[in-house]
């Protein structure tokens, strides 16, 4: 093995013919791909760190305080925390929630009454619902992605699709705005 790194990978030997190379030049490969660089310029690239690394860091530096000590007091806080409880949303329901339209049925209308009354008391579906709604950047950068894409597919009419994915989006994003404001 070389001694040269790839992230925490460390990268086989050029020329050596192993399971371990051809799985290496695999992942290369498709990182090269995903990155849309050669696959040279994929294997000089950094790993990137985990989000919630980089969030830890952050609020060290902010606070004055090491990383380990944020960290540290992250674990005790979850260790300590009553969330979820069996009322709080699950992952299907939250989507559930935010993609629930205004022409639902009355069971649904219902479902949708009763959750947000216990959204009006729990922190921690708060915050669950609050981090799927993207900043105002990443709705912008979604929509020129969204558009490019459908500008590179040979599609008889993509207009539609975009409107009708806008649409569910905003209506999401209204259902949580309106959430939150009757709270406040």
């Amino acid at each position: 093995m070389a001694n040269t790194s790839f992230g925490a990978v460390a990268r086989p030997a050029v020329g050596v013919q192993s399971e371990q190379d051809e799985r290496f030049q695999r992942i290369l490969q498709r990182r090269a791909q995903r990155l849309g660089v050669s696959i040279e310029e994929a294997a000089e690239l950094p790993s990137s760190k985990p989000f919630s690394l980089l969030a830890a860091e952050a609020a060290a530096q902010r606070r004055g305080i090491s990383v380990s000590q944020v960290l540290d007091e992250d674990f005790r806080q979850l260790e300590n925390s009553t969330y979820p409880t069996p009322e709080c949303l699950t992952p299907d329901e939250v989507e559930a929630f935010v993609t629930c339209q205004a022409e639902s049925s009355k069971e649904e209308n219902e479902w949708v009454e009763m959750r947000k009354t216990h959204l009006a008391i729990c922190n921690g579906c708060q915050a669950l619902l609050a981090a799927i709604q993207p900043s105002h950047e990443r709705r912008e950068q979604f929509n020129r992605a969204l558009d490019a894409e459908l500008e590179r597919r040979p599609a008889p009419s993509p207009q539609p699709v975009r409107t009708r994915l806008v649409a569910t989006a905003q209506a999401a994003y209204a259902t949580i705005t309106a959430t939150f404001s009757k709270k406040k």
